[in-house]
């Protein structure tokens, strides 16, 4: 699959590798709930598609280095090198998930946003927790994260994970999103 592409606010482009792991299990998830689907890859792709991970596998030092001296961007790295299906091959799936989950928690405790909302979505897609994934994303978006604050709005329009429906609450997390610069959900704000 080749690189996702996303251009900035000044029209620069940036390459983002695709992370399959990740993706493979989403993939199977929404076959089940396709309903799910605006929810889930908000949350992962907004999340995995925000780091850049091209020769992760040279880099993995690094990050695990960096995460250490307590660069959270790099605990963030780190968790997606490790949830990486493509990565695991010193390590059984359980294992990479219990060392990404370490990651993505350190991350979140070191107040990067997106490690929260990737930890939180590894929480609904891997483990079903939707008490965890709650918390997580919430945390997410009182760093003041866009992304989180819109997968707020996404699962409070449609009910889902833990949350109930609540069309005002959606609103307001897609403004706070919108102000923050997640860009769908200006459009998601003005649809409701």
């Amino acid at each position: 699959m080749p690189p996702y592409e996303h251009r900035t606010l000044y029209g620069m482009r940036k390459h983002y590798v695709y992370t399959g792991g990740m993706f493979d299990i989403i993939k199977a998830h929404l076959i089940k709930r396709k309903t799910m689907k605006k929810i889930v890859l908000a949350a992962v792709v907004a999340g995995l598609c925000s780091l850049n991970l091209a020769g992760a596998d040279e880099d993995i030092a690094k990050f695990e280095a960096g995460c250490n001296a307590g660069i959270a961007q790099d605990c963030t790295r780190a968790g997606a090198y490790y949830s990486d299906k493509s990565s695991r091959s010193k390590n059984t799936d359980k294992q990479a998930r219990e060392i990404s989950v370490k990651f993505l928690e350190k991350a979140c405790e070191l107040k990067d946003g997106n490690g929260c909302l990737i930890l939180g979505s590894t929480y609904i897609v891997i483990f079903e927790d939707n008490e965890k994934a709650k918390f997580y994303t919430e945390k997410s978006c009182d760093m003041d994260y866009g992304e989180g604050c819109e997968a707020l709005g996404l699962r409070y329009e449609n009910g889902t994970y833990g949350f109930a429906i609540d069309k005002k609450k959606a609103k307001y997390f897609y403004n706070k999103a919108c102000k923050l610069g997640a860009k769908w959900s200006c459009k998601y704000a003005q649809a409701l």
